[in-house]
């Protein structure tokens, strides 16, 4: 079958790849399309070896220990815990840390033809949402659950840092519960999607550091941005960090955090489902941020652009 594997020298086409083998809890699915995101351009330069892609929308081929017949269309939770743990046994297998990461760590992902997937990962998509649009299943349930912990409901001013993929479903998630929600970000031409959603924006260079933001949602990963964050913030606001990836940068000075009581919290991920429902629900402008559409043998170049929304078909 055809897959993209990370090698030592990069994310590479095999046309010959072994198809997966298979647990008795997983399911073998036929992918339809990828999404290609920050996370799999970070596993593609990391020391994982294996099948990229932890986002994809595939048909169940053998449903092994589904209940879903062959055919149906699924996305797929890419953390798979191990199970055993004592955060698994205690309801949180989210935080496993034996955890594998389909096309991330430790298992095969879906930019390949056929991918394994463990059954109780598998979520049927509903009739009613394009598949394409499903893709996106998992960033808009992170985004989904941020807003949740955050309750932005009443809160005078919110900002969100970052015009990356995850930036620009924040701004459109929360800007559903609070009409204040700014964007603040450093390319002019995702303004325009800001524009079409009625989100306010600016750059970020643009804005003075005046602390008065109840809430900053920061979605880069950058120590620049952390410390704009923290000059934002209102004394006892709330700073929310979604990005699992910490950028090399210059050291900041944390003092702001204490010397303003600051409150600072991460938020992953949420539940797949509920990005699937957002989805469903027809909330979000999926399609606005599609940038490019390919085949498998443009994935690997792909993979190495900071494109924000490339979606690959097979």
């Amino acid at each position: 079958m055809q897959a993209i594997t990370a090698t030592e020298s990069g994310p590479r086409l095999n046309t010959d790849h072994p198809a997966p083998s298979l647990s008795a809890a997983d399911a073998t699915c036929r992918v339809l399309h990828a999404l290609i995101t920050d996370a799999d351009r970070a596993a593609a330069a990391s020391a994982f070896r294996g099948v990229l892609g932890s986002c994809f929308v595939a048909t169940v081929e053998h449903p092994g220990a589904s209940a879903l017949k062959p055919g149906a269309r699924i996305v797929a939770n890419p953390a798979v815990p191990c199970g055993k743990c004592d955060l698994c046994r205690s309801g949180l297998s989210l935080h496993c840390a034996d955890r594998a990461i389909l096309g991330i760590r430790g298992r095969d992902g879906g930019l390949a033809t056929t991918v394994a997937v463990p059954a109780a990962n598998l979520f049927p998509v509903p009739d009613s949402v394009d598949p394409v649009h499903a893709l996106f299943a998992v960033p808009v349930a992170a985004a989904v659950h941020a807003a949740h912990i955050t309750r932005l409901e009443g809160k005078a001013f919110v900002t969100v840092l970052g015009d990356g993929l995850m930036g620009l479903l924040c701004a459109q998630v929360m800007a559903r519960l609070n009409a204040s929600v700014r964007l603040l970000g450093d390319n002019p031409d995702r303004f325009n999607l800001c524009e079409k959603w009625g989100v306010k924006h600016r750059h970020r260079d643009e804005v003075g550091r005046r602390q008065d933001q109840d809430v900053v949602i920061e979605t880069t990963g950058s120590p620049v941005s952390l410390d704009l964050a923290m000059h934002l913030a209102r004394p006892r606001g709330k700073i929310v960090m979604t990005s699992p990836r910490w950028q090399q940068g210059p050291a900041i000075d944390l003092a702001p955090i204490v010397a303003a009581e600051l409150e600072v919290i991460g938020a992953r991920t949420g539940p797949t489902a509920d990005g699937l429902a957002a989805i469903a629900a027809n909330r979000i402008d999926l399609a606005a941020l599609i940038t490019q559409r390919i085949t498998i043998d443009q994935a690997p170049a792909a993979l190495k652009r900071p494109d924000l929304a490339p979606i690959v078909t097979l």
